[in-house]
C-alpha cells in the first residue's frame, strides 16, 4: 500500500523516469534519442538526461576498476576473460549499445587453478571484502567480491553458473573468443553464442526480477549485431534442461527451471 501511494504520489515524467531507472534502460534511451537527433528539451527528456548521465558516471567508474584489475592481472601473468558487464562495455565496438546499460562491479572469469592467486594478489595490493564472505563460500562459482577505496565490487568467478564445471566454463568463454581492442588494452570477450547464452540464462536465474529490459537488452544486441549464433548449441543446452535453479522470491523460494517442461507450461 505504501508503495502504491508513493508511485500515485508521482507526475507522469517522474513516473517514466523511475520505470526507465527500474528497467536499467535509461542511457541505452536517452542514446537512441540523440542518435536519431529526437527533440529532448521537456521536462522528461532533462529528467531522462541526467538518469543517463548517473548511468554513464557509474559505468565509467566500473571502466575505471576494471583497468586496474586487468593491468594488476596482467602484470602477475595470471590469465582471465571478462564477463557479464565488462565483457558488454570491452565489445561496445561489434556489438553497438552492448555498454547502454547500467552495471555496478567487474566481473571476470579465471582459470579455477588461478582464480585464488588473483584473489590474493588484490588482498596484497590493499583490497578488502566488500560485503559478508560467507555469502561466497568456498565452493560457490566466484570467490568473496573485494573492493578498495573505489568502492567498485570485483568477483573472480571460476564458472558462469553453478551447474557448469570450471572446466567446460573457461572453455565456453575462450574457445572461438573475440578479440577487442579497450581502453588501450588487447582483450578476449566470448563468441555471440555465449554473450546471447549468458544473457538468456541471467534473466531466468533472477527471478522476476530478470524480466526487465536491461536483460533483453543484452540479447538485443548480440542479435542485431548480425554475429552468427550456434542456435543448434542454444536449442541443445535448452533440451537438455541445464539450467536449474532455486531464485529467491517474494513469497520464498520459487524454482526456476529453462527446460522444454518450462516452455510447456501454460
Amino acid at each position: 500500500a505504501a508503495r502504491s501511494a508513493a508511485w500515485n504520489s508521482l507526475s507522469a515524467n517522474d513516473r517514466l523516469s523511475s520505470l526507465l531507472r527500474l528497467e536499467g534502460a535509461e542511457l541505452w534511451l536517452y542514446r537512441r534519442i540523440r542518435a536519431d537527433d529526437l527533440p529532448i528539451a521537456t521536462p522528461l527528456g532533462e529528467s531522462l538526461r541526467q538518469a543517463a548521465h548517473g548511468a554513464a558516471l557509474r559505468g565509467m567508474r566500473v571502466d575505471e576498476e576494471t583497468e586496474a584489475v586487468i593491468d594488476a592481472l596482467t602484470a602477475a601473468r595470471l590469465p582471465f576473460t571478462l564477463i557479464k558487464g565488462p565483457a558488454r562495455r570491452a565489445a561496445a565496438a561489434p556489438y553497438p549499445y552492448a555498454d547502454a546499460r547500467s552495471t555496478l562491479d567487474v566481473d571476470l572469469l579465471l582459470p579455477e587453478a588461478n582464480a585464488r592467486a588473483a584473489h590474493q594478489l588484490l588482498v596484497a595490493s590493499g583490497y578488502e571484502p566488500a560485503g559478508d564472505p560467507a555469502e561466497s563460500p568456498l565452493d560457490h562459482f566466484h570467490l568473496p567480491p573485494l573492493w578498495n577505496a573505489r568502492r567498485v565490487a570485483v568477483e573472480m568467478h571460476t564458472s558462469t553458473s553453478p551447474w557448469i564445471t570450471p572446466a567446460e566454463a573457461w572453455r565456453r568463454e575462450t574457445e572461438g573468443a573475440d578479440r577487442v581492442e579497450w581502453a588501450g588494452r588487447a582483450l578476449t570477450v566470448a563468441p555471440a553464442t555465449e554473450l546471447f547464452w549468458h544473457a538468456l540464462v541471467h534473466a531466468f536465474v533472477d527471478g522476476a526480477a530478470g524480466f526487465r529490459l536491461r536483460a533483453f537488452l543484452d540479447g538485443a544486441v548480440v542479435l542485431a549485431s548480425g554475429r552468427p549464433v550456434d542456435w543448434p548449441t542454444i536449442g541443445g543446452r535448452i533440451a537438455s534442461g541445464e539450467v536449474r535453479n532455486r531464485a529467491r522470491g517474494a513469497a520464498g523460494d520459487v524454482e526456476t527451471d529453462l527446460s522444454p517442461g518450462w516452455l510447456n507450461r501454460p
